[in-house]
């Protein structure tokens, strides 16, 4: 009977154990399956679900010029800033860029198999979480090989980190870049640029501002940023105003061109601009303190850059000519002038009318008759 109630008891224990489990046994089990250090290795790399608000952060610096010789390793620090209220979980992506048909903007493409220049580019970190409103400081490294040479132009992506069952989602996120402009010292490298193009947007203008475009072509092999500056001129007048090109220093690729627009504005009245930048032709601007700087007649703008071809700062010049004409403010100015010399004028004709009357009246006899005409008797 003592077995029988024994042999009850262990196969109510192997019922309890198999269907509710022993708690010792399955945490050794666990621990040994996945160690501590490893469960919050696991943790912390893996993202949480993207915020739905676009990604708020500032890069520091925007673009990124380095030079270096074939197997030389160049680094330089990149610094990101958590704008948000809310931890990002960030990582690099490494791509291309070349620029566009006015040379301006950026056209950042991914890179292809052939595309050995990929591999050059390290980061210490690629994957990273920045706390709010704190700084991530990350080290990049560009380290070409021995056949490397002339230019190679990246785009650093910094974007969120997209957890696994989130790829097939679609997640509102921006994706700024920093732009990272490399050069491999070479005794074939060229510089040089060519004026494609010196042009006023118009002949004639009202008022100012009188706008330039001056188009420019890197017929070199390495990226060049020409500097300099176009004088204007008023007939005998020199140096009426002198403007800057490219004040922003900005580089123009290799066999592209680019754009460079310039405003002269400084004149009286002058045609103000809109929130988005555009001019207002119907809003002008009155600063009588600037009463000195109104412009009339044939200007003539001279351009003059410079670049560095590796041995000596190289000249180019152009020259262009404009007109400003307000022909509206002339007009209303040959109005008012013309009607102020009316209204004087016809006051003192009447005046004169009136005298010139009343000497021209026949004189009067003593008597109240009129004197008789005067005969000359014939000899």
């Amino acid at each position: 009977m003592k077995n029988k109630s024994l042999l009850k008891a262990s196969l109510i224990l192997i019922f309890l154990t198999v269907f509710f489990g022993s708690p010792s046994i399955t945490n050794v089990i666990r621990a040994q399956e996945l160690p501590t250090e490893e469960l919050e290795a696991t943790v912390s790399a893996t993202p949480p679900p993207a915020p739905i608000n676009p990604v708020n952060l500032t890069l520091s610096p925007i673009n990124i010029i380095l030079e270096t010789d074939p197997e030389e390793p160049v680094t330089s620090l990149i610094k990101i800033l958590n704008n948000s209220l809310e931890e990002e979980y960030l990582e690099l992506e490494l791509q291309k860029f070349t620029a566009d048909s006015i040379g301006s903007k950026p056209i950042i493409q991914e890179f292809n198999d052939n595309d050995h220049e990929q591999s050059w580019v390290s980061f210490d970190q690629d994957k990273f979480s920045v706390k709010p409103k704190e700084w991530k400081t990350i080290k990049v490294t560009f380290t070409p090989p021995a056949d490397a040479s002339l230019s190679y132009y990246y785009a650093i992506l910094v974007k969120r980190q997209v957890a696994v069952d989130e790829q097939s989602s679609s997640v509102l996120t921006g994706v700024p870049a920093i732009l990272m402009l490399t050069t491999v010292r070479s005794p074939f490298a060229k510089f040089e640029l060519q004026l494609s193009e010196f042009l006023t947007t118009k002949k004639i203008y009202e008022f100012l501002p009188a706008n330039f475009e001056v188009t420019i072509k890197n017929s070199g092999n390495t990226h060049i940023a020409p500097l300099g500056n176009i004088f204007i001129d008023r007939g005998e007048t020199k140096d009426v105003a002198i403007l800057s090109l490219n004040k922003e220093k900005g580089l123009i690729l290799p066999g592209s061109e680019r754009t460079y627009t310039v405003e002269w504005a400084e004149g009286f009245p002058f045609f103000e601009k809109n929130n988005e930048g555009e001019v207002e032709s119907s809003t002008l601007k009155w600063n009588f303190s600037e009463f000195d700087k109104f412009r009339l007649g044939k200007y003539t703008a001279h351009l003059l850059f410079i670049y560095d071809n590796g041995e000596r700062d190289i000249p180019v010049e152009s020259k262009i000519s404009f007109w400003v004409i307000p022909w509206r403010l002339i007009l209303v100015v040959f109005f008012l002038v013309t009607f102020t010399i009316i209204g004087i004028l016809i006051p003192i004709l009447f005046v004169i009318k009136k005298l010139t009357k009343k000497n021209t009246k026949p004189e009067l006899a003593k008597d109240g008759g009129s004197l008789p005409p005067i005969h000359q008797s014939s000899l």
